[in-house]
């Protein structure tokens, strides 16, 4: 475990790039993991860069193996 996070258990990266970092973390209560998106600092504040719904988990669920928080 590399941390924690927002109530994950941190494993590891998935990936990195310039919008920056998704990391692979273990939602204890659920028992399950989750790809988690960290916007670099200057996405973050731009409006146009952040997320566009609190729903995009739940449309992505069923297909995909992994969860994504927002």
């Amino acid at each position: 475990m590399l941390g924690r996070f927002a109530g994950y258990e941190i494993s590891g990266v998935v990936g990195c790039g310039g919008m920056g970092i998704v990391l692979k973390g273990l939602d204890p209560a659920l028992n399950r993991y989750a790809a988690i998106k960290v916007l670099a600092p200057h996405y973050a504040s731009n409006a146009a860069t952040q997320p566009r719904g609190s729903d995009s988990p739940e449309k992505l669920r069923p297909r995909r193996p992994l969860f994504m928080i927002t």
